[in-house]
């Protein structure tokens, strides 16, 4: 849940945006959190998967928010392999990557999370999400994962 708050002539108003939040962090929601099973169960294949089928949606396709909030997650997974900082995951994160990291083929999936992220940001239901709150600590997330990416 992220709550915002506004004064509207003296009163405080609370936004709510319902989509089982808790912070702007890669893992720090519902979707992300339940996804890492998949990556623990599957390994490089539930991330690859998972980018995708965010990737390859075309402009028509309406990207969802559980899906969104799942390829950041693999995106993430991503990241910390390429560059070891694994300061943005979450612990289930962490004990699943140890338990894969002797068989990641990095070079096939930089691109596929570069893609999905770019995918997530031009047009998805997760930005709008944010969007409708104060995204702008979501922004900055994005912003270095897409760093760490390149």
């Amino acid at each position: 849940m992220i709550a915002s708050n506004q004064s509207v002539l003296g009163y405080v108003v609370l936004k709510v945006v319902l989509m089982g939040a808790w912070g702007s962090g890669s893992f720090e929601n519902d979707d992300a959190a339940d996804w890492v099973y998949q990556f623990d169960d599957s390994g490089v294949a539930a991330v690859e998967t998972t980018l995708r089928k965010v990737y390859e949606l075309t402009d028509d396709d309406y990207l969802e928010a559980p899906e969104a909030s799942e390829a950041v997650a693999a995106a993430e997974i991503v990241a910390a392999m390429r560059d070891s900082d694994l300061s943005q995951l979450s612990d289930d994160a962490r004990k699943a990557l140890a338990k894969h990291q002797a068989t990641w083929d990095n070079s096939s999936v930089s691109d596929s999370a570069r893609l999905a992220i770019e995918r997530i940001l031009q047009q998805s239901e997760l930005k709008e999400l944010w969007e409708e709150g104060d995204d702008s600590k979501w922004v900055a997330a994005m912003a270095r994962l897409q760093s760490r990416l390149r």
